[in-house]
C-alpha cells in the first residue's frame, strides 16, 4: 500500500517510532472501525461481556456507579461506546495524538478522563478502578523490553507484566475484559502462534519502536493458573472462545490478591 498522510503502512509506523508520529491516526482509525462490519461485530461481542453489576469485595455496585479503565484507548472507540453507561472512564494511551484527540472529543461532560501513559506501567494507584477493558491492545505488547535491573525480559514476562498491571489497578471483585485470546488447546493454532511469534521477534531486530502487530498473544490454556502465579486468583470466562478461536474475548473476575506490590 502506498503510504500517505493518515494511511501509513505498519512498516512506516515502525520506522517512524510508532503511531505518535502520524497525526491522522485517530480519524483514520475511527473511519475504518466505523465502516468495518466485522470490527463492529467484534465490538458488540466484547461489550456483551460488560456486567450490569459488579460484586466488589466492598459491596455490590451497578455499572452506572463504576469507574472504568480503558487500557490502550487509542482513538476512543470503546470509551465513547461505554461512557454513558458508567460513572467515569479513564482513557489510557501512550500516544499523544490519541490522548489529545480523545480529550478534545469526549472529555467535555466530565465522564472521560484522559491519561497519557504506558500500559506496562499504568500511572494509577493500586485498586483504583472497578472495571478494566483492553480492546485491540494486546497486539501492541512489545516483545523487547528491559526490566528495572537492565535485564532483557522474555516476551512471556512482558505479557505477564501487561496482565499484572491491569489486575493491580483493579479492586478485588472487579472485572477485567480483554480480547486477543486464542485457544491454546488447539495444536494447529498453537503451532501457527509459535511460528508467528518467532517471525515477530526476528522482525524487530534493529528496530527501536515497541509497536508491533500480533495475530495471537494471550493463550486461553491455563490462563487462571498463569494469573495465580502472578499473584491474582481469578475466575476466567471465555464464552466465545471456541477450539478454533484466534481472537476471542475473556472476562476475568479478580477474586483475591495474594500479595500487594511493595
Amino acid at each position: 500500500m502506498e503510504s500517505h498522510k493518515g494511511m501509513w503502512t505498519l512498516d512506516d509506523r515502525l520506522n517512524q517510532g510508532g503511531y505518535g508520529a502520524d497525526p491522522e491516526v485517530p480519524r483514520d482509525y475511527r473511519d475504518r472501525i466505523e465502516g468495518d462490519p466485522d470490527w463492529q461485530k467484534d465490538i458488540e461481542a466484547f461489550l456483551k461481556l460488560v456486567p450490569e453489576e459488579i460484586e466488589l469485595q466492598s459491596g455490590k455496585i451497578s455499572l452506572s456507579e463504576a469507574t472504568v479503565l480503558d487500557i490502550g484507548s487509542g482513538p476512543g472507540v470503546m470509551a465513547e461506546r461505554i461512557k454513558d453507561r458508567v460513572k467515569k472512564v479513564i482513557a489510557l494511551d501512550r500516544e499523544m495524538n490519541m490522548t489529545s484527540d480523545v480529550k478534545e472529543r469526549l472529555s467535555s461532560d466530565g465522564k472521560v478522563a484522559v491519561v497519557r501513559g504506558d500500559f506496562l506501567e499504568i500511572p494509577l494507584a493500586d485498586e483504583s478502578v472497578d472495571l478494566a477493558l483492553s480492546a485491540g491492545t494486546v497486539w501492541h505488547i512489545p516483545v523487547e523490553k528491559m526490566d528495572q535491573k537492565g535485564k532483557e525480559m522474555t516476551p512471556t514476562q512482558i505479557e505477564d507484566q501487561f496482565l499484572s498491571e491491569a489486575l493491580r489497578a483493579l479492586k478485588p471483585g472487579g472485572v477485567y475484559i480483554l480480547n486477543g485470546v486464542w485457544n491454546g488447546k488447539n495444536e494447529s493454532v498453537a503451532k501457527e502462534f509459535a511460528q508467528k511469534r518467532q517471525e515477530e521477534i526476528s522482525g524487530l531486530v534493529g528496530k527501536d519502536s515497541p509497536l508491533i502487530y500480533r495475530k495471537f498473544v494471550i493463550s486461553s490454556d491455563g490462563l487462571e493458573e498463569r494469573l495465580k502465579s502472578l499473584g491474582y486468583v481469578c475466575e476466567v470466562e471465555m464464552p466465545n472462545c471456541t477450539k478454533d478461536t484466534k481472537n476471542g474475548d475473556a472476562r476475568i473476575t479478580l477474586l483475591e490478591k495474594l500479595h500487594q506490590r511493595k
